[in-house]
């Protein structure tokens, strides 16, 4: 009569199995992660660019008078700026209306962003906000 013997534990072909799953788990965890990390730095040049073209249109007739036209320029961390003002109604002797309009463009990840913001504002005769 042989005796039998029980073993415990696990073969080899089980222990490399559950191995090749953990490995495919965390594969698809870092992926996973590696994605959100984009999404939260996405959405962080966007909050950045919306903070600049607030500070450019709220700075609008206040630095320098507004004046019907364009202009652009850098505006650091790989943000370009571009502002269009437009008149709209100008009566003697008392304020224009004037459209202004911001955009921020940036680069990310090879694809072009942009940001547009636009207002209305009363200016004086002299293109200074009150």
């Amino acid at each position: 009569m042989s005796a039998r013997t029980s073993q415990t534990g696990f073969t080899l072909i089980e222990a490399l199995v559950a191995l090749a799953i953990a490995g495919m788990v965390l594969g698809l965890f870092l992926a996973n992660l590696r994605g959100g990390l984009r999404a939260i730095e996405a959405a962080e040049q966007s909050a950045r660019a919306l903070s600049l073209a607030r500070s450019y249109l709220e700075a609008a007739g206040i630095t320098a008078p507004l004046r019907p036209g364009a202009s652009e320029g850098e505006a650091g961390l790989g943000f370009r700026w571009r502002q269009n003002v437009t008149l709209r109604e100008r009566r003697p002797d008392s304020p224009a209306l004037y459209d202004v309009q911001v955009d921020i463009t940036w680069e990310d990840g090879g694809r072009s962003r942009a940001i547009c913001l636009s207002t209305l504002l009363l200016a004086m005769p002299n293109g200074r906000v009150p």
